[in-house]
């Protein structure tokens, strides 16, 4: 139950959120402060210890909302850039992005598991002793926390530059402007 509000605020930012803004606003201005909003959701997650009181409600409830969000409104019109005007290769086109997401979940997941070892690995290092190891961890969860926030940020920046600067409605718009004219 403690996740719920993740897997809500998920849905919430790709149905309602990125599917009434995304035409108004187009993908490139949706997705860039989706990802600041991720960052956001957690850099409040840094520095969190197992006696950090009222924890749920303060910290990790609206980290979660914020990470649920962010991600809701970047998947939908990332996805829906990706598969825009490929025509006949829609599969193709789909299958690829599929593949990346899963691509990129491993190596995300690899990476910050790296960095949060290598962090709690020197904390440990740097102060041996009996009482060191709930440190420790907290020093690699954060690490890997504010590696987390750099990479969505460092993301935003590369949206920022890469994707091109339009007026025209985004993918999603037009998807449902050729649904609605069939």
């Amino acid at each position: 139950m403690a996740f719920l509000p993740l897997a809500l605020a998920i849905a919430i930012g790709s149905t309602l959120i990125a599917g009434l803004l995304g035409p108004r606003l187009g993908t490139r201005h949706l997705i860039i402060p989706a990802l600041v909003v991720m960052a956001a959701g957690m850099a409040l997650l840094v520095g969190l210890t197992p006696g950090t009181p009222e924890l749920y409600l303060t910290r990790f409830l609206p980290a979660e909302i914020l990470i649920g969000l962010g991600l809701g409104c970047t998947i939908t019109p990332a996805v829906a850039a990706a598969t825009n005007g490929v025509g006949d290769d829609t599969g193709a086109a789909s299958a690829t992005v599929n593949a990346a997401t899963q691509l990129g979940g491993s190596i995300g997941t690899a990476l910050l598991n790296t960095v949060a070892a290598i962090a709690t690995a020197d904390a440990i290092r740097a102060a041996p002793g009996q009482n060191v190891i709930d440190g420790a961890i907290v020093a690699g969860f954060d690490a890997a926390l504010w590696t987390a926030v750099a990479l969505l940020v460092l993301a935003a920046v590369a949206v920022a530059v890469v994707m091109p600067r339009t007026s025209q409605p985004g993918p999603v718009a037009q998807v449902k402007q050729e649904e609605d004219q069939r």
